[in-house]
């Protein structure tokens, strides 16, 4: 079982939770480098709103949530909400959707860029 269980675990992402649960099993395994990714938000052009979005699920739960902002990065609306729906896509999408009804509500803008970040 332990032979079985290192093969298994091999390539499994790096992390405090992943080090312990293998160090309480007494098991070595090869576990995958955690990959950082640097991001920087970029300010629209003028007369259009930016829709970044965000949904997530993890064990304590599942949610989304949104911002919309200006050509000056001026906080126009931002959102969160949960759902018992445990779908990362379902999120994901539940997340666009909110924020577009959001910004079709605001009617001062013409042009809108989303970008988001996650698998939708």
């Amino acid at each position: 079982m332990k032979a079985y269980t290192q093969v298994q675990t091999n390539g499994l992402a790096d992390c405090l939770d992943s080090q312990t649960l293998l160090r309480r099993l007494n098991i070595g395994s090869l576990l995958k480098e955690r990959m950082v990714k640097h991001f920087q938000w970029r300010k629209p052009e003028e007369g259009i709103i930016m829709l970044n979005t965000d949904g997530a699920v993890n064990s304590n739960g599942a949610g989304i949530g949104g911002i919309l902002r200006n050509q000056l990065g001026e906080v126009l609306c931002c959102f969160t909400g949960s759902s018992p729906i445990r779908s990362v896509m379902w999120q994901e999408l539940s997340a666009i959707f909110e924020g577009l009804q959001l910004a079709r509500h605001s009617r001062r803008y013409y042009v809108l860029e989303i970008c988001r970040s996650g698998s939708a």
